[in-house]
């Protein structure tokens, strides 16, 4: 239980790591958002890609794993698995 809490602060610590949290109305957020657009993907974007993997696949083999001791069957498993992928 203890490396579930672990692991999930670790994950969220590095989410949100890079963010600077301000003071912004609604509307200025929005906007915002809606004017993102994807970067090329460089060899920093791809860097990007694989730590994420690294990052979140084993958090979600963890909680796979761990929720599906308290299910039975197949159907109970898929909808687990569904859970954590989502």
């Amino acid at each position: 239980m203890l490396g579930a809490w672990v692991s999930w602060l670790a994950v969220l610590y590095a989410t949100l790591m890079p963010f600077e949290f301000g003071n912004q109305s609604m509307e200025q957020a929005w906007a915002h958002f809606t004017h993102l657009t994807l970067p090329q993907m460089g060899a920093s974007a791809r860097q990007q890609w694989v730590a994420n993997a690294l990052m979140f696949v084993p958090l979600g083999l963890f909680w796979t794993a761990w929720l599906s001791g308290y299910v039975r069957g197949v159907g109970g498993r898929v909808v687990v698995g569904l859970f954590v992928a989502l």
